[in-house]
């Protein structure tokens, strides 16, 4: 799609967008802090699934629109995925004497209000998520993950039985499976839902 843009001449380019010069090995300036990154087995991700949001955000810089990205993906406490790639300063429309400083995972990125849009986002998937599932299972979701009650105190709430609030948590794994393609946090059913 847009990735195709970085293989047109900069001056090209620079009539379609005015963005960040790509170059064509994107390794020469990506950072990896590798001593931090664990194994996404460990915490219930996959090498396949990591690589897969690091290739979206390669092709996310490769369209020229910005600079430099730095991204951080923790899972459980752990980071699965610490890197950056691009510039934090000279690569920019507009910076042309600038000595280019390269992007590292922990340089300073001042975003001002993005967090909200990401917070508004992740609540509207999840609304969107909801919504396609049965009330029942709607409701095992709901008082499960947001209340953090047990199987035994929605069992009461609901009156029904603990088994049927475990078969529909189960069921409601499942479906949370098919429809995002991840595999959901599953609690100790011991002590929840």
């Amino acid at each position: 799609m847009l990735t195709s843009i970085r293989y047109l001449p900069a001056p090209l380019r620079r009539l379609v967008v005015d963005g960040a010069e790509v170059p064509r090995d994107l390794a020469s300036v990506t950072t990896v802090a590798t001593g931090e990154e664990r194994n996404p087995e460990h915490v219930g991700m996959t090498r396949t699934g990591v690589d897969a949001i690091w290739k979206n955000v390669q092709q996310i810089y490769a369209t020229g629109m910005h600079p430099g990205i730095s991204i951080v993906v923790r899972r459980h406490g752990q980071i699965v995925l610490k890197r950056a790639i691009g510039y934090a300063k000279g690569n920019g429309p507009g910076d042309v004497d600038d000595t280019p400083v390269p992007m590292t995972p922990d340089t300073p990125v001042c975003i001002f209000s993005a967090s909200k849009a990401m917070a508004a986002m992740t609540v509207h998937l999840l609304s969107e998520l909801l919504s396609r599932l049965p009330p029942p299972l709607q409701q095992v979701a709901l008082l499960t993950y947001l209340d953090g009650m047990t199987a035994a105190e929605i069992a009461t709430a609901l009156d029904c039985s603990t088994m049927t609030v475990k078969r529909r948590l189960r069921a409601l794994h499942e479906q949370a499976r098919q429809l995002t393609g991840l595999e959901p946090e599953v609690r100790d059913a011991s002590e929840s839902a």
